[in-house]
């Protein structure tokens, strides 16, 4: 499972082999070899993969389907603390505004369109 998806990552945002070793200060043959089933990765490893994407260990060696790092999990990880603190202060402000989950996502709808055409 921790093959298929590690390259299931790396192909997702358009990386090359080359370009995620570079990025996670590896080999390109080791990155193969694991994309291959014909070497496992240590812990170290599979740690920094589960940072480098934000994505969950668990989901990383298919012990489940749900990819994403709860934000209780992040707010633990020295890297996504000050962002999962401002994720849930956006959330309580949200809930004390009275907005639905569909008016925030309507608004996030609006907001990636306008960036998208670079308004």
């Amino acid at each position: 499972m921790f093959s298929e998806r590690i390259k299931q990552l790396r192909e997702e945002v358009g990386l090359t082999l080359e370009e995620l070793a570079e990025r996670l200060d590896t080999y390109k043959s080791t990155l193969s070899r694991y994309e291959n089933e014909l070497r496992a990765p240590d812990i170290d490893f599979v740690v920094k993969l589960a940072l480098y994407f934000k994505v969950s260990i668990d989901w990383l060696v298919g012990n489940t389907d749900n990819r994403y790092l709860s934000l209780v999990h992040m707010q633990q990880v020295p890297e996504f603390k000050e962002e999962a603190n401002r994720f849930i202060e956006v959330a309580q402000l949200a809930y004390e505004s009275g907005l639905s989950a569909d008016d925030l996502e309507r608004i996030i709808r609006v907001i990636i369109s306008t960036k998208n055409r670079g308004v």
